[in-house]
């Protein structure tokens, strides 16, 4: 265990903090006192338990960390979490729960569990001196305030671009259509093989590739390279995908597949769909994301559960379109994909001030780096 820097100790959170858990809400449902999850806000009520203070997700997002700046009701989904007055700064206590990330504690089932007494026994240092936490916590706010703009940036940049597509599509002219007419051949199914540790030249995505800007390379995962069916699953570079399992917000969620470097599969829980001459991938992935599109597929969508609905390769080629000539398809991706390459932009920048951030907390959370009195 490495030495720490004069000044610094080592304890656990629980002689940091007072923490305590959530309950079930009481009173009316229509009250303006905020309820809240691991997540964030999950409904109303009339009277308050807790806040401001900091709330530590227990069931679910087991370890996201969360702060309330208001009176709330702190639900049975999460843990509770108060400074101890003179012993830490609020706004250091915020950077320490981040950086220790409670995350790592829950366990790993299907429905990720965290403990009272594993957040109360994750073992922190700081320094004792208050006011070298407070100063600590100012150079971190700093960077976190660049990341908040940041991602206000993306978030109006999103909008307008949702603005722009629906606006583009509903001056499309002509009558909607089946998919179908518009496809090569049926929806194809991927191909889920076991996971293997080691590198085998193969990765295959999972379902969190697909988002509602369409597919990020994430969710990658080593899978046998010799496999017959693996092989019927190989991606190309513009393969338009679409998933036909999750819950019912996200399922039929589609975006055309980009090249990540590496030959790669997809799962049997997505399907590619092949457009004809008459159809271009990119436009098709910008009207599968449309409003009225995704209705049709959250209305289609059957199952026991609403955490995991599907959607049939019927339902998909039945799923009405507007498609307009090549010509007009080609202008409107052109304009999309300006919008596109503006947010890309503009999360590489939020992606390394995250990375700054990482840095900051590891060297200056650690006691690593002092700074000067």
């Amino acid at each position: 265990m490495p030495e720490l820097p004069s000044g610094w100790v080592r304890s656990s959170l629980a002689e940091l903090t007072v923490i305590k858990a959530g309950s079930v809400p009481v009173g009316s449902n229509y009250g303006d006192i905020p309820v809240m999850g691991a997540n964030g806000r999950i409904g109303s009520t009339s009277t308050s338990n807790f806040g401001p203070g900091y709330l530590v997700g227990r069931v679910g997002a087991a370890g996201a960390v969360n702060y309330s700046d208001e009176p709330c009701w702190a639900s049975d989904n999460v843990l509770t979490v108060l400074p101890r007055e003179s012993i830490v700064d609020i706004n250091f206590l915020w950077h320490l729960l981040v950086y220790t990330d409670p995350r790592k504690l829950a366990t790993r089932q299907a429905q990720p569990l965290l403990t009272q007494s594993a957040v109360a026994s994750l073992k922190v240092v700081y320094p004792v001196s208050v006011a070298e936490q407070r100063r600590l916590a100012e150079i971190l706010d700093t960077i976190d305030d660049q990341i908040g703009r940041s991602e206000r940036v993306i978030a109006k940049l999103s909008l307008r671009q949702k603005g722009i597509q629906s606006y583009l599509l509903n001056q499309i002219q002509g009558s909607c259509r089946s998919l179908m007419d518009y496809l090569a051949c049926g929806p194809r199914n991927g191909f889920s093989p076991k996971e293997v540790d080691e590198w085998t030249g193969l990765v295959a995505i999972g379902l969190g590739c697909l988002t509602e800007s369409g597919f990020e390379p994430r969710q990658l995962k080593n899978v046998p390279s010799w496999s017959v069916s693996n092989r019927q699953a190989i991606l190309e570079d513009g393969d338009l995908l679409i998933s036909r399992a999750n819950t019912r917000d996200l399922v039929g969620l589609a975006g055309c597949y980009r090249e990540i470097g590496v030959p790669c599969i997809y799962p049997d829980l997505m399907m590619r769909l092949k457009p004809n001459a008459w159809c271009r991938a990119d436009f098709l992935e910008i009207t599968l994301q449309s409003s009225s599109v995704r209705r049709q597929i959250q209305a289609v969508a059957q199952g026991t559960s609403e955490s995991m609905v599907k959607i049939s390769a019927s339902s998909v080629r039945l799923l009405k379109v507007a498609i307009p000539d090549l010509f007009e398809q080609d202008r409107i991706v052109r304009l999309v994909d300006h919008g596109n390459a503006l947010i890309r932009s503009e999360k590489r920048q939020l992606e390394k001030l995250l990375l700054l951030r990482q840095g900051l907390m590891e060297d200056l959370l650690s006691g690593n780096v002092r700074l000067p009195d």
